[in-house]
C-alpha cells in the first residue's frame, strides 16, 4: 500500500545522522499488515511505529514514506469503519485490492508495480494525440557543461532491439582519444548502471563543439534505461540542453564523504535541478529513434516512470494552436469522472529546508485545459475550463455523460513548451 524509497541502518549506523546508512537498489513496497496492531483492536499506527524491524524502522520515517503510510492508514481506517470490519481483515487478499484501487484513485503509488483497476475505462480506448516527441534526444546544445577529469554518466530509455550509433555533441581542447562504454540497466528497472553492453575508442582531433558518433552497434538484451559512460577527460567539453524530456538525466560520481551514504551498487548518483522543473541533460543523438513518448502510454496503468518514463510528451510548441489527447470507445460510455496525472518534475528534489523559489508552480505542470465530450455522430462539446492550475493531479466529477469519444485539450504549461500526461483514467 506504500513504496519505500530511503536508504537503510547498517550495522554502525547512528540514530540521526546519514552516516552507516546503506542506499537501496531500488524502491520496495510495503504491505498493509505492517500498519494494524496484533494485539490491539482497531489501533493503526504509521512511520516508524510500523511494525519492522529496527533497520527498517529508520528508513519508514524518512517523511514521503511516512506520508504515504500516513494516507493509507487513513484509507484502512475510514473502510473499516463503513464496511465495520477490523482492520486486519482488510490487509487479507480479496480486501486489500480495493484498498490499493481507492489509494490508487489518489494518485498514490501503492508499490513497484500498477494497481489493476477494471473500473477504468481509459485502457479500452484508442488513444491518439495531436502530436509525439519521435526521441528522447537533445539536439539543441546551449551551454557548455565544463571540463573534468571525472566519468560522466548518461542516462535515457532504450526501446528497440539494438542501437545502431550514439552522438555527442563535444568540443574537442587539444587531440586526445575518447572512451565510452554502453551499459545496459539494472534488471529491477531501477536507475543503476547494469552490464556493459559494449565499449568503443574514438580519436578525437582539437576542434570546436561538434557532433562526434560513436560506433555503439548492439543487440538490447531488455527495453528500460541504458546509460552512456564517457570516460574522465580534460581535453573534451560536452555540451547541456535544459529541460531534458522524462528519463534523460545525468549523473556525476558521488564525493567520498559528502553524505556519509553507502552506495554498493553505483558510484554515480543523479545530476538533479535546483529549480523546480525539468533536469539538464548531455546533447546526444540515438540510432535509431527511439519511441517512447507514444499517446497509449496514459492508459498503460502507470501514472510515474519505471522501467520507461511512461508519458505522453507532445512536440515543442509554443501552444499556439492546443495540443490534446483523444479517447475513442467501440461503443458509447457512461462517464461521471475524469483523473488528469500531469508531469510534476519528478525528478525534481525538493530543498531539504524551506527556501524560496523564483517562481511558485513547476514548470512542466499543465496551467489551462479543456475537457470534451463528442456525441453519436462526432460533435465535440465542451464540458469543463480549467485555469491557473498548478497540481500534478486533477480529478473532475460530474453529471454522468453519455459518449463515445474524450478529448483534453491542453492549452498551456507554467513555461516548459510541450505538454506531458503521464495518465489519463476514465470513471464511470
Amino acid at each position: 500500500v506504500a513504496v519505500g524509497r530511503a536508504p537503510l541502518d547498517g550495522p554502525a549506523a547512528l540514530l540521526s545522522s546519514p552516516l552507516g546508512r546503506i542506499a537501496l537498489p531500488g524502491p520496495y513496497g510495503i504491505p498493509a499488515s505492517c500498519l494494524y496492531s496484533r494485539k490491539i483492536r482497531n489501533l493503526l499506527v504509521a512511520g516508524e511505529h510500523a511494525s519492522g524491524t529496527h533497520r527498517v524502522s529508520a528508513c519508514l520515517r524518512h517523511p514521503p514514506t511516512s506520508a504515504q503510510l500516513g494516507e493509507a492508514a487513513g484509507i484502512i481506517a475510514a473502510r473499516s469503519a463503513l464496511d465495520r470490519r477490523l482492520p486486519r481483515t482488510l490487509a487479507k487478499r480479496g480486501y486489500v485490492e480495493g484498498i490499493r484501487r481507492a489509494l490508487t484513485r489518489f494518485n498514490h503509488a501503492c508499490g513497484p508495480d500498477p494497481v489493476e483497476d477494471t473500473d477504468d475505462l481509459a485502457p479500452h480506448a484508442k488513444v491518439t494525440a495531436s502530436t509525439t516527441l519521435e526521441c528522447c534526444s537533445l539536439d539543441a546544445p546551449q551551454r557548455p557543461a565544463g571540463v573534468s577529469e571525472e566519468e560522466r554518466l548518461l542516462q535515457f530509455p532504450v526501446m528497440t532491439k539494438e542501437l545502431d550509433g550514439v552522438a555527442l555533441y563535444l568540443e574537442v581542447l587539444r587531440d586526445t582519444r575518447l572512451t565510452v562504454r554502453l551499459l545496459a540497466g539494472a534488471t529491477n528497472g531501477s536507475t543503476i548502471p547494469g552490464d556493459c553492453l559494449e565499449t568503443t575508442t574514438v580519436a578525437l582531433s582539437k576542434s570546436k563543439a561538434h557532433w562526434v558518433e560513436l560506433p555503439l552497434v548492439t543487440s538490447i538484451r531488455s527495453v528500460g534505461w541504458h546509460f552512456l559512460e564517457i570516460e574522465g577527460n580534460p581535453n573534451i567539453i560536452p555540451y547541456l540542453e535544459s529541460d531534458a524530456p522524462v528519463g534523460v538525466l545525468r549523473h556525476a560520481p558521488v564525493p567520498t564523504g559528502r553524505s556519509g551514504l553507502c552506495n554498493p551498487y553505483s558510484k554515480y548518483s543523479p545530476a538533479l535541478p535546483t529549480l523546480p522543473g525539468p533536469a539538464s541533460a548531455y546533447c546526444f543523438r540515438l540510432s535509431p529513434e527511439q519511441p517512447v513518448y507514444q499517446a497509449h502510454n496514459i492508459v498503460n496503468g502507470n501514472s510515474r516512470p519505471a522501467r520507461l518514463p511512461n508519458v505522453w510528451i507532445s512536440d515543442p510548441t509554443d501552444f499556439r494552436y492546443p495540443e490534446f489527447l483523444e479517447l475513442h470507445w467501440e461503443q458509447p460510455q457512461v462517464i461521471s469522472r475524469v483523473d488528469l496525472v500531469f508531469d510534476a518534475s519528478l525528478e525534481y528534489a525538493f530543498p531539504p529546508h524551506p527556501t524560496p523559489l523564483p517562481r511558485k508552480a513547476i514548470s512542466s505542470i499543465v496551467q489551462s485545459y479543456r475537457l470534451y465530450v463528442a456525441n453519436e455522430v462526432g460533435h465535440w462539446r465542451e464540458i469543463m475550463t480549467v485555469e491557473d492550475n498548478i497540481h500534478g493531479f486533477r480529478f473532475h466529477e460530474f453529471d454522468p455523460i453519455e459518449t463515445q469519444a474524450l478529448e483534453v485539450e491542453i492549452l498551456r504549461t507554467h513555461g516548459l513548451p510541450r505538454a506531458q500526461v503521464y495518465q489519463v483514467r476514465v470513471y464511470p
